[in-house]
């Protein structure tokens, strides 16, 4: 179990070293980004260009810590309720030509874990 959130961080860890930061060299960057300067200093391109690598890292990161979280804690499936004329059933779905929306309602109250 420790063994996923370890792997987790250190997998973040491993692409944010990459860039500059204001106090230290990044592995890709090598200060050439901060050129001893502070955040202040770097131009709008350069923020977006970290930017764009880190923060989709840091959003998949924070998403999978959650999911293992839930999945460590919460050990029981949530009842799901199909709205809108849904045919067929989790085990046998019904094929529907042309596309069709479907809406489900899901709960997790009363299974005595939440």
């Amino acid at each position: 179990m420790l063994d996923f959130v370890y792997s987790l961080f250190l997998d973040t860890a491993a692409v944010g070293d990459n860039f500059d930061s204001d106090q230290s060299n990044g592995q890709l960057d090598q200060g050439l980004r901060r050129d001893g300067g502070s955040y202040s200093d770097w131009k709008l391109d350069e923020l977006y260009e970290v930017a764009d690598v880190v923060v989709p890292k840091a959003i998949r990161s924070t998403a999978e810590l959650l999911r293992f979280f839930y999945a460590v804690v919460d050990t029981s499936d949530p009842t799901v309720q199909f709205n809108d004329g849904f045919q067929g059933s989790i085990a046998t779905p019904a094929i529907v030509i042309p596309a069709f929306s479907l809406t489900a309602t899901a709960s997790d109250v009363g299974k005595g874990d939440s």
